[in-house]
């Protein structure tokens, strides 16, 4: 059986606050606007910003690794391409 325990915090300024428990705690922040951008995204050698600060997710971001070719070469090498 599951008890669920509603507690309303209101917050001034936006702050970090430690809580500890034995269940597992939900926290639902409605008051911020949710991020609405990529939750995929490939790095580049550009810099790269999502802006999610002050915003809610729906879920984790995802960082794909860096795309990498490897190839034979005339030389009895390997020649690579990053990107």
């Amino acid at each position: 059986m599951i008890n669920e325990i509603e507690i309303e915090l209101e917050v001034d300024e936006v702050s970090r606050y430690d809580v500890e428990s034995d269940q597992a705690i939900i926290i639902r922040h409605t008051d911020l606007p949710f991020y609405d951008g990529p939750y995929e995204v490939t790095p580049r050698l550009e810099t790269q910003t999502l802006e999610t600060e002050l915003k809610a997710m729906e879920h984790d971001v995802t960082v794909h690794e860096i795309p990498i070719t490897r190839t034979s070469n005339p030389f009895d090498g390997i020649t690579v391409l990053i990107g």
